[in-house]
């Protein structure tokens, strides 16, 4: 008898779970990286918002010599 199928099959049972496993590690990732990029974009504007700050604070002193 030969024995290849029964281990082909096992092997191909082996590769689509690894398969899954992959595709739900990678939604993850894209679901962590679009909240990142959400964070990212709160920092960048909170950043702008203290550089204006910043500048006009400076414009400020500058009226006031």
């Amino acid at each position: 008898l030969n024995e290849e199928p029964p281990h082909n099959i096992i092997l191909l049972a082996d590769l689509l779970e690894q398969k899954r496993r992959k595709e739900e590690e990678l939604e993850y990732y894209h679901q962590e990286l679009e909240q990142l990029k959400v964070k990212a974009e709160i920092v960048e504007k909170e950043l702008l918002m203290t550089r204006m700050i910043i500048d006009l604070i400076e414009n400020e002193r500058i009226r006031t010599k």
